[in-house]
């Protein structure tokens, strides 16, 4: 939101972007920091790319018109709810344009304020959690910065909702105008690349079957019961609440089972009470539902939109809670009386994050959570992200990964540098036919497949000699940036949160290499 206030500590900064400091408070003067470098390298970035406001300032306003619209919908909804003192002809209402539409009302926040914020929670690691909002909304530089542009930081509880309106489409463009700028100021050629993937965790705990259904039918009766606030009959059991309790105590005491000789036979017998109380449970909860989407097919036509899109989607998450139950009991009880196991892609493995998948990488420890895929430059950029649903292999992932690094830099890379995972011989023949001249497999598969005359040439023994620095690009992420632990659930979102966090740490080595470049001391001239 605009305003005209300014900041009492006077900061300024000059056409050369350096900062000068007046008289003012002293509790209000920012310090120089890391952070503040990495605001200034934003405002430059950002004045040197319009074509990125007009592309996020349309994600800004196609929601922005969406509610609108709902809120209007409302309106006309309440108004043919009442009847007319008058006989007045109807006349058709005026049309608008999207910005006449968009005009009125509340001022909205501005691109530039999203673009600084989007890249800050990046940096610092989440938009979440106590210490991200505490820096944002404590940092001397970030108000100094959003005061220079002649604006205030947004509520806390504003700042979310506005980054995750952020398409895929306008990250990406984010991404090339950065790596073109990172090309054109030469930190980089982008001509060698390293890719490899690692394991992250999913915002989600550790999977049980007894706490799985026992948390899908508390949330199931949970979201029920705010059924009566859209118009609809919550969902109410006479025994539900004892139910649940005793579900959860049978969960509780599956989970804090010991050791012992007789291990199986006693956690075989807590399971088959608990599938007892689960399969009463289920069946009360199925017809209920049944019950209240009966109900709903009569109703919803006459409750508000805002309403009626509520109630919708209160009875698909209780409908999909309903399935995932049922679906988990079965499975269970084949488990441990058949011994049948279930392939992890078709069980509910997060109640919280339904796209995540039981990662197992290297025989690292096994996570539930994403595979992301990265291209790192030489200079150390990331230059490509890829993050599809599962434990993808890496195999699978080789090629496309090379097409995003090509389209995202727009250069063939003269070398591409991989582990043995990537090994196969349709992924090197297709890198082949890229253009990639050096295609450079680590381990046994890699040694087999590229022979031994490559495989002990120079040039292919120096790039695995280099393939361990992407080792140290994953630990940067995880470790500055949080790139270990995304707070947001859904493969989307997900994906969108691993973009701001790379675009951070691509801003961040900007800053690095750049400094490094200008204390490179130049050759003397010959005499």
């Amino acid at each position: 939101m605009k305003t005209g206030n300014k900041i009492s500590s006077g900061v300024k900064l000059t056409s050369n972007e350096s900062i000068v400091y007046s008289s003012g408070d002293f509790f209000s003067t920012p310090a120089r920091s890391d952070f503040g470098d990495f605001l200034l390298e934003l405002k430059r970035f950002w004045r040197s790319h319009p074509e990125i406001q007009v592309a996020m300032t349309a994600d800004l306003d196609a929601h922005a018109m969406a509610e609108k619209l709902e809120r209007r919908k409302n309106r006309e909804f309440d108004l043919a709810q009442t009847e007319a003192l008058f006989a007045v002809p109807a006349s058709a209402p005026a049309e608008k344009t999207q910005a006449d539409f968009l005009a009125a009302g509340r001022p909205r926040t501005p691109a530039v304020v999203v673009f600084i914020t989007a890249m800050a929670t990046g940096y610092l690691g989440s938009q979440y959690g106590a210490c991200p909002r505490m820096v944002l909304l404590e940092s001397a530089s970030l108000r100094t910065l959003l005061d220079d542009l002649g604006y205030t930081l947004p509520a806390p509880n504003t700042v979310g909702p506005l980054i995750n309106r952020l398409s895929e489409s306008t990250l990406a463009l984010i991404h090339r105008a950065q790596l073109a700028d990172i090309l054109a100021e030469g930190l980089d050629s982008f001509t060698d690349i390293t890719l490899d993937s690692t394991a992250i965790k999913a915002s989600s705990c550790w999977p049980t079957d007894s706490g799985i259904i026992y948390r899908l039918f508390e949330r199931a009766y949970r979201l029920g019961g705010k059924l009566d606030q859209v118009g609809l009959t919550s969902l109410q059991a006479g025994c539900k609440d004892h139910w649940l309790e005793e579900l959860r105590k049978s969960a509780r005491a599956i989970a804090l089972l010991g050791g012992g000789p007789r291990r199986a036979q006693k956690l075989r017998l807590l399971y088959d009470q608990f599938y007892q109380i689960a399969c009463k449970l289920g069946g009360r909860l199925l017809t209920q539902v049944e019950a209240a989407e009966a109900e709903a097919n009569v109703k919803l036509a006459k409750l508000r939109p805002s309403k009626r899109r509520i109630a919708e989607d209160l009875l698909d998450c209780i409908h999909g809670d309903v399935v995932a139950v049922i679906t988990t009991i079965q499975q269970s009880i084949a488990r441990v009386h058949d011994g049948v196991k279930t392939k992890s892609r078709e069980r509910v493995l997060s109640l919280a994050d339904r796209s995540a998948a039981f990662i197992e990488k290297g025989g690292r420890e096994p996570v539930i959570g994403y595979k992301p895929q990265l291209a790192r430059s030489r200079g150390g950029f990331v230059t490509a992200l890829i993050l599809d649903a599962g434990n993808v292999a890496d195999c699978k992932q080789l090629v496309p990964l090379l097409i995003q690094n090509i389209a995202n830099t727009g250069l063939v890379p003269a070398s591409a540098n991989v582990d043995d995972g990537y090994s196969s011989a349709e992924g090197l023949a297709q890198a082949y036919e890229l253009k990639v001249a050096k295609v450079s497999i680590s381990g046994a598969k890699g040694r087999a497949l590229l022979g031994e005359e490559l495989w002990n040439h120079q040039d292919y023994i120096t790039l695995r000699a280099e393939r361990s620095a992407i080792e140290s690009l994953m630990f940067t992420l995880k470790f500055n940036h949080g790139f270990g632990r995304p707070g947001r659930r859904g493969l989307a979102a997900v994906r969108s949160e691993l973009t701001l966090k790379i675009l951070a740490h691509n801003f961040d080595r900007m800053i690095l290499v750049r400094a490094r470049k200008s204390q490179e001391k130049p050759l003397p001239l010959a005499a």
